[in-house]
């Protein structure tokens, strides 16, 4: 299995109202476009996973507009991220307009492909599901975990792999210079999936957005990874491999390839992260 893994691209918004580096959603056509070049110029990409975040509210103009933009060349599948489900009635939005970036039609779905399944099981965020106004309260329903490990217990020769919006781990220390974990989600959410991981060797991954910074952390032999705003400079998306023996990952800037004028921020290069942030392979 081979894909692209992006995330928080923000359609619709203007300006981005959280960014790390300078986002440009407005140039979101001319950024796939690129990409699109790259998966015909690579050949072997199966699909790409979005990790959430794909619009900046949850709208019909948004969604279909999200839709068509990403109208690329394989399939485009989606974790739903707290952006995408700004309305009561997010979940009726996306059923009804965006329900090709479900693998089922429904925002809770496993990719199955070779060996390896792939769990996307978005993160909710307030007292009612698939809805976020303001709190940052990140968990999962008891039936998305119920969901995913009886999966898991009867596939238990399969490499697993789970997909949400927000990160488990915060953004280390030697990776930021601060004092404390970056964008931690809390103890709560942080510790009850860690516990819950170490249940289940079977799960080797978990791929994260949400902080809009590359990242990764291996911990008890699960990696840990987030990425970066592909809508911000410079532009990177992540190139993941899984094979029986090994999980390789790159990433990938546009940066250079684009015709307008980006601006970066070099007092802030912890958003790019270290070289093992970047790229790594092993098992």
């Amino acid at each position: 299995m081979k894909f692209i893994f992006l995330s928080d691209t923000h359609f619709g918004a203007n300006p981005m109202g959280f960014q790390q580096q300078k986002g440009y959603p407005e140039q979101l056509k001319e950024l796939l476009g690129l990409l699109e070049n790259k998966i015909k110029d690579y050949g072997d990409i199966d699909f790409i996973l979005h990790s959430g975040d794909i619009a900046d509210s949850a709208s019909v103009e948004n969604i279909t507009g999200a839709v068509e933009l990403f109208g690329l060349s394989v399939p485009v599948y989606l974790c739903l991220g707290n952006h995408d489900v700004t309305a009561e009635n997010s979940l009726d939005l996306w059923r009804k307009y965006g329900s090709c970036f479900f693998a089922d039609g429904n925002p809770d779905f496993s990719i199955v492909k070779d060996n390896v399944f792939i769990h996307v099981m978005p993160t909710h965020w307030e007292t009612t599901p698939f809805f976020w106004a303001t709190c940052q309260d990140a968990h999962f329903l008891p039936e998305q975990i119920e969901r995913v490990t009886k999966l898991i217990d009867s596939n238990p020769d399969k490499i697993h792999i789970i997909c949400t919006h927000s990160p488990v781990l915060g953004i280390p220390e030697e990776q930021t210079g601060f004092d404390t974990k970056y964008h931690y989600p809390g103890d709560e959410f942080s510790k009850g999936i860690t516990a819950l991981l170490e249940k289940y060797p079977g799960v080797k991954c978990v791929l994260s957005g949400h902080n809009h910074v590359n990242s990764h952390v291996k911990e008890n032999g699960v990696h840990y990874i987030t990425a970066s705003s592909f809508s911000e400079v410079p532009f990177e998306f992540k190139i993941i491999e899984i094979t029986d023996e090994k999980i390789s990952m790159q990433t990938v800037s546009l940066a250079s390839e684009v015709s307008f004028k980006a601006v970066y921020n070099f007092d802030k290069t912890l958003v790019q992260g270290r070289a093992k942030d970047r790229m790594f392979s092993g098992n």
